[in-house]
């Protein structure tokens, strides 16, 4: 995976030191949040096509952001659903507060394999 720029932004909520990633223009209108499966995070998954052409788009006006969640990572496992959706309302309000006016969520996989309950 090659180098890439991205604008950090702290943002409240209940993950402490929460923040942030967006790639492409800071000034687009609309926000894409992709959110990674399983034991992923912020930069793992290789989004490279995906903010070429949804940035590239002067029709589109969108900014593609990830960011950190309770269940990222090694967190996963150790959280919940219910928390992740308590960290996804808190970047939506961020996304909101920046004036965003479409927040569009995307994701793969939330991690409900068929794996035996412990």
């Amino acid at each position: 995976m090659a180098p890439y720029t991205v604008t950090v932004h702290p943002f409240a909520s209940p993950t402490r030191g929460s923040c942030a990633y967006e790639r492409g223009d800071p000034s687009a209108e609309n926000a894409l949040v992709f959110i990674g499966g399983l034991t992923s995070g912020p930069g793992v998954s290789d989004l490279t096509k995906l903010c070429q052409s949804i940035t590239g788009s002067e029709n589109l006006s969108y900014s593609v952001w990830e960011f950190r969640m309770r269940s990222s990572y090694t967190g996963f496992g150790f959280s919940s659903l219910a928390n992740d959706a308590k960290d996804l309302a808190a970047i939506v309000a961020y996304l909101r507060q920046t004036g965003k006016k479409k927040v569009v969520v995307m994701g793969h996989s939330t991690g409900l394999h068929p794996f035996p309950p412990y």
